[in-house]
């Protein structure tokens, strides 16, 4: 396999996401390792599931380690312990479970063999690692479907969940007396 590019070549192109990828492709000597490439761009909804909608578990849910420690593990709140039993989700404790849970609360479908996907296929997470225009593809992806760009790539403003304003998404929150509200 050839030397993964470390860079991209343009600014990611929004209005025309397939020329920009195809542009990006260039860098790419091999032309049996463009043409996988391409064919994987081409057909991301057979390599990532996207949930129905955004939604975030909870404020202060993130994955950053306390400082001196090595990973987050997480105790869900009774609320979403409440959201996730009708559904009959298991709620996972580990740094990526409350991840795993918001796409599946969210109308995300995992695959039946999951073999450690999560809602990316093994394909396309290798891609994520090697070549960094197959992760602004998918970026620009998660920002037209939900408006979501939490380090303003995409857009002049955001809300403090990253989200670009007017864009719909909730976040479950627990109310003042106890029941369940979604913003």
């Amino acid at each position: 396999m050839a030397a993964s590019p470390n860079r991209i070549l343009e600014p990611c192109d929004l209005t025309d996401l397939p020329v920009w990828f195809r542009t990006e492709l260039t860098q790419l000597r091999d032309s049996a390792e463009r043409t996988v490439r391409d064919t994987v761009g081409e057909n991301l909804d057979v390599f990532v599931w996207w949930p129905e909608r955004a939604l975030l578990l909870w404020r202060e849910c993130d994955r950053t380690p306390p400082r001196g420690k090595k990973h987050k593990y997480f105790k869900y709140p009774a609320h979403i312990k409440d959201i996730a039993r009708p559904l009959r989700y298991t709620l996972d404790g580990w740094p990526n479970g409350p991840a795993i849970a918001a796409f599946c609360i969210a109308g995300g479908v995992r695959p039946a063999q999951s073999a450690g996907v999560v809602a990316v296929h093994p394909v396309a997470d290798a891609l994520v690692d090697e070549f960094p225009f197959f992760t602004w593809l998918l970026r620009a992806r998660a920002y037209q479907k939900f408006g979501y760009d939490p380090d303003g790539a995409f857009s002049k403003t955001r809300d403090d969940y990253g989200f670009e304003p007017g864009r719909a998404f909730e976040v479950i929150q627990v109310p003042l007396r106890g029941a369940v509200a979604v913003s």
